[in-house]
């Protein structure tokens, strides 16, 4: 079974979880540093460092409510995601 990060530990991860199932989830990226360490779902919270280096095997799974900031910073970092 394909497994997919979810950027974002809040409404957009719910929503994640709702329709991809919480199974398909292995993480959750955040930039609140109050989250990370945490989990959401019984799914770590993740940084984004933490995710290149121990969870880049998955896609990231973004909302299409996202800034496009995050969808360049990808683009930049040369990774696969998917928007949902």
């Amino acid at each position: 079974m394909i497994k997919f990060v979810v950027w974002g530990a809040g409404d957009r991860g719910h929503i994640a979880a709702e329709i991809f199932g919480i199974d398909r989830i292995a993480a959750y990226i955040d930039s609140d540093p109050q989250k990370i360490g945490t989990s959401f779902y019984g799914k770590p919270i993740i940084d984004f460092a933490y995710y290149k280096n121990n969870y880049s095997v998955h896609a990231i799974l973004i909302s299409l409510a996202m800034e496009q900031s995050i969808t360049e910073f990808l683009i930049n970092e040369n990774l696969f995601f998917f928007q949902y």
